[in-house]
């Protein structure tokens, strides 16, 4: 998971810096592209982009721990990594429909209002709902051999819920400590969504350092809060659903340890949103067609 946490920084800026540039005038061509990787397609549209894509499509969905996981929980992987790097290019999209308007802080051109915005292409930028699809791949070829790491209905859905009120999260703190950069490059930031233009009104709880005084952001902590809140109630639901009275005295301690291994990559996660509350550690973007190679 260390090593994936890397790659998807790489692919992350590689997006951005590489391939959002090389097909600034035809981002459909770029998403032509990918779709066609995860199609199989043979023909290569562009090496400098198509090239570092496709190897790190295969280093992720070749994995022995992949492959050997339950069908399910490979095809789950595979769509939710196509999303992620889909979801890189939507975000150029609106970045670009954003800067001309920047200097007004207002996104007069949403497509979307924010609330949606945030648990589809934000969150889905995010690379928590494929690495959270790639940890089941883990548990399933691991502790549950074979078998779907999320075996009924419920726990499956219950599984989603958790993923996408983490992304959302998560994002939320992100865009939180990055207002500044996002502002100086150019991006779509939470705050710039017109809902962050109305009057600010939550009760929130704020951070006990670096508190902004900005009320958009003060707002936009609040509701990542709000998202803690839900998570938290999920994960205590999925836990009961995972070790109910029902379970096999058997299979309990392979649940309690997928349990375990679950809290930890939410806490993990959840750190990393914390850090940008604290202190933005993306990297400074250039827009050119410098190197970048996953």
């Amino acid at each position: 998971m260390m090593v994936v946490s890397f790659l998807n920084y790489q692919a992350d800026e590689f997006m951005e810096a590489v391939a959002g540039p090389e097909f600034e005038n035809d981002l459909s061509g770029l998403r032509d592209l990918v779709n066609g990787l995860f199609a199989a397609e043979t023909q290569v549209r562009n090496a400098k982009v198509s090239e570092p894509l496709s190897r790190f499509i295969a280093h992720v969905l070749e994995n022995p721990a992949v492959q050997s996981a339950s069908p399910w929980d490979r095809q789950h992987v595979a769509r939710r990594l196509h999303t992620f790097l889909l979801a890189h290019i939507t975000q150029t999209e609106d970045n670009s429909r954003f800067a001309p308007s920047s200097s007004q802080e207002t996104y007069t051109e949403a497509r979307e209002s924010f609330f949606h915005w945030v648990r589809t292409t934000s969150a889905d930028h995010t690379s928590c709902p494929y690495s959270f699809a790639f940890i089941s791949c883990l548990i399933s070829s691991s502790l549950t051999p074979g078998q779907d790491c999320f075996p009924s209905t419920t726990q499956k859905y219950l599984a989603e819920a958790l993923c996408w009120r983490l992304a959302t999260m998560c994002r939320m703190y992100n865009d939180y400590g990055s207002v500044g950069r996002d502002k100086k490059e150019g991006n779509l930031n939470s705050v710039n969504f017109p809902e962050f233009q109305a009057p600010q009104n939550m009760t929130q709880a704020k951070p006990s350092t670096n508190v902004s005084g900005d009320s958009r952001k003060d707002t936009l902590l609040a509701l990542a809060e709000y998202e803690r809140k839900d998570l938290d109630t999920i994960v205590a639901r999925l836990d009961l659903e995972i070790n109910s009275q029902e379970t096999p005295p058997e299979i309990k301690s392979r649940e309690k340890r997928k349990m375990e291994i679950l809290r930890m990559f939410i806490d993990v996660t959840d750190l990393y949103g914390q850090i940008y509350v604290i202190r933005d550690i993306a990297s400074r973007m250039k827009k050119s067609t410098g190197h970048g190679d996953t």
